[in-house]
């Protein structure tokens, strides 16, 4: 009896590791850091020219706050471009500054989670690796100084296809182009939204904490890492 239950798991672990073909990352705060958007802007600005008591009251007003985040979204799902952008910021702060330097304030501040992109690489030998995040044009500049697209078959920016997580149309687009079926993906993302929408569409999900506890999981879905 106690044979054919062991034989039973070990057939399910067998099954499990065979189900799984590919491996789909968010960006920031995952393979890159930081992931809060908020804290980018709000580093960018500070260490800028801009004004830093215009900035202390641009953090201390609300509305101001979710007008930035609106634009930021409206950037990232490609509805706006980059003009129309800082256009936008422009006007909510009431400052005509210099936006070259806070995009490069800002593309500065992203870095790579190195460990991550260690486990990346391991993967890539034995899996199809995808890249899936809502993020905005500046993502080829970050590339051009990291080079780290060559680690992915896939990449899908929200920017490009005009949809942001957590819509089940961005993570039906990656499977597409992966060419892979839900239950044979593992996707993983900091934010919880984006966790859940991904296993609502079928797919096995990791809510990402830190690299140790990402390795654990992934070996727990029979991923080789």
């Amino acid at each position: 009896m106690l044979l054919k239950t062991v034989w039973r798991m070990l057939k399910i672990c067998l099954w499990v590791m065979r189900m799984i073909r590919a491996i789909i990352f968010d960006f920031g705060g995952v393979c890159f850091y930081p992931g809060n958007t908020n804290q980018i802007i709000k580093e960018a600005l500070f260490n800028s020219n801009f004004p830093k008591m215009k900035i202390l009251l641009l953090l201390l007003d609300f509305r101001k706050r979710k007008l930035i985040k609106e634009a930021v979204k409206e950037f990232n799902s490609g509805l706006i471009d980059d003009k129309s952008f800082w256009k936008k910021i422009k006007k909510i702060t009431k400052y005509d500054f210099d936006e070259r330097e806070i995009k490069e304030n800002i593309i500065s501040l992203n870095k790579p989670i190195n460990r991550v992109m260690h486990i990346i690489k391991r993967l890539k030998k034995k899996y199809k690796v995808g890249l899936l995040t809502n993020n905005n044009s500046w993502l080829d500049e970050i590339n051009q100084r990291y080079n780290f697209y060559q680690y992915f078959d896939v990449v899908v920016n929200s920017f490009d296809v005009k949809i942001s997580k957590p819509s089940e149309k961005i993570y039906k687009i990656t499977l597409k182009r992966l060419s892979v079926k839900p239950d044979e993906v593992v996707f993983i993302d900091d934010k919880k939204e984006n966790v859940v929408a991904a296993i609502r569409v079928g797919m096995k999900a990791i809510h990402y904490k830190n690299p140790e506890k990402l390795i654990k999981e992934l070996r727990s879905f029979g991923v080789e890492v």
